[in-house]
């Protein structure tokens, strides 16, 4: 189930975001994740972010606990005319391969149709192979690659694929 975050929801959310990324991503960074985590996923970082028009914020539910997050967006029209963006998509690393991606990604399709966008987006790091292969799999199509430019991120792991589906 996914539903909508509240601003009472952001201790929560701040929670499972910690804990969902760095069950994935702790090896991209020189600390283990500890700057990242507090720079994005602090409840400050996350009440800021809040509030910015056009973010919104959703729990995934499994069995009624929180298991993970989304973020989605509409970026501006010079990156993506007509689309909605799937900035953020984490899940407990011990849900995977339980269909719950599957499900969150059908989901985020079908608001995506609700609200009039014609394109999806969403950004993967180019190391994350596996989510990558689901990403095709579910019809994303890579369209161009990007690098982060965060002082405590490795070098090496600073790649990153956009991915788009047009829907409709």
């Amino acid at each position: 189930m996914i539903q909508p975050i509240a601003e009472h929801d952001i201790p929560l959310l701040s929670s499972i975001s910690v804990a969902a990324y760095l069950d994935h991503f702790k090896y991209l960074w020189f600390d283990e994740g500890k700057w990242y985590v507090e720079k994005c996923f602090s409840e400050e970082a996350l009440r800021k972010e809040f509030v910015l028009q056009g973010n919104q914020f959703f729990l995934i539910l499994f069995n009624q606990e929180p298991v993970g997050f989304l973020k989605i967006r509409k970026p501006a029209a010079d990156v993506c005319e007509n689309c909605l963006e799937l900035e953020r998509i984490y899940l407990r690393k011990k849900l995977t391969g339980m269909g719950i991606g599957r499900y969150c990604l059908n989901w985020f399709e079908g608001r995506a149709k609700e609200l009039g966008f014609s394109k999806l987006l969403l950004k993967a790091m180019d190391s994350s192979e596996d989510s990558i292969a689901f990403y095709k799999k579910s019809g994303f199509q890579t369209c161009g690659d990007t690098r982060l430019d965060f002082q405590m991120m490795k070098e090496e792991w600073r790649g990153m694929v956009i991915m788009e589906k047009k829907i409709r």
